[in-house]
């Protein structure tokens, strides 16, 4: 619990760092990479394939959705996410959903009923 203010701060700086500086190219070269690499592992299947395939022409994206998928995430321009991240991160609500006894919420609970847990 020492540490949630710290944490909030980070995340709130980073959400407003989106919001109003161009993510770096390298930056967002390498999160491209990722999201087409993971998107093609997971495609390795016929049967992944033909699902998805379904999933997309329900979902009005057209059956071969996953083939226009990585030209997509390509042509993705640091612009464009600061853009998303100003529309999205423009007004914040902060929630924080603490347990009562932080302690021991982190026990599982068939550790609790031990003596000499803490």
């Amino acid at each position: 619990m020492a540490n949630l203010s710290k944490v909030q701060e980070i995340v709130l700086d980073n959400l407003t760092r989106m919001a109003n500086e161009p993510v770096p190219e390298a930056e967002l070269k390498a999160a491209k990479d990722l999201a087409v690499t993971m998107h093609q592992l997971r495609l390795e299947s016929l049967d992944a394939q033909a699902q998805s395939a379904t999933v997309n022409e329900v979902l009005g994206l057209g059956w071969n959705y996953d083939n226009r998928y990585p030209d997509l995430i390509r042509s993705v321009q640091p612009s464009d996410v600061q853009q998303l991240a100003q529309r999205l991160f423009g007004q914040r609500l902060l929630v924080r959903t603490l347990p009562e006894k932080p302690v021991e919420a982190m026990i599982p609970p068939e550790m609790q009923k031990r003596e000499h847990v803490y």
